[in-house]
């Protein structure tokens, strides 16, 4: 059983997650937020010292929970590419249900306001790169790839993929849902690309 303080510091945390994602970080209050959970402000501040110590909880949050439903959609994959697609599927997923907050997630206020979420944000791309490179050595394995040099193919795809984001972001300043799939889409189409240009004589065959 939690105890009453975790509750209350979870509780914060879910309903600060709603209004940033609805919202924005910029049109958040500390108030409005306190509002919503039905304390006082004073009384916020004794679980978050600051608006940047709330939005570090909420990434840690948002993270752990992407994180987790990465690894659990991979695990049943049977293949190289039905993991990649799957993968992307998980993220389009993720960036509609926290669309301002993803949006957000690497811009300048973003880095001011919470400078010590950006680090947590680059654990969780790390973690996330090495789950790639798993799958694309899971296809190895299974000689449906050629041997390559999974770390790097990995990072370029990261790499890749962060491209076509912050093309996305930076195109339009206010995203529609067919924004995010038209973004999601293209990602597929590379893993697709990608794939078909490294798997093994044996497995073409």
């Amino acid at each position: 059983m939690k105890a009453v303080g975790s509750v209350k510091h979870e509780h914060i945390v879910d309903a600060a997650i709603k209004r940033f994602s609805h919202f924005g970080i910029s049109k958040t209050t500390l108030t409005e937020i306190a509002d919503d959970t039905g304390i006082s402000k004073t009384s916020l501040f004794y679980y978050f010292q600051d608006k940047g110590n709330l939005l570090e909880a909420v990434g840690k949050k948002i993270v752990d929970e992407s994180l987790i439903e990465f690894k659990t959609a991979l695990s049943p994959t049977k293949s190289v590419e039905e993991g990649l697609l799957t993968f992307i599927d998980v993220k389009r997923k993720f960036y509609k249900k926290y669309l301002l907050l993803a949006v957000q997630s690497d811009s300048a206020e973003m880095n001011k306001v919470a400078p010590h979420l950006c680090r947590v944000i680059e654990e969780a791309q790390e973690k996330i790169t090495s789950f790639i490179s798993d799958l694309l050595k899971s296809g190895i394995d299974q000689s449906a790839l050629k041997k390559l040099d999974v770390e790097k193919i990995s990072h370029l795809l990261m790499e890749t993929f962060e491209a076509f984001e912050l093309s996305m972001k930076s195109r339009k300043a206010l995203l529609e849902i067919k924004d995010i799939d038209e973004l999601f889409d293209k990602q597929k189409e590379v893993v697709k690309m990608l794939l078909n240009g490294v798997k093994s004589s044996v497995w073409k065959n």
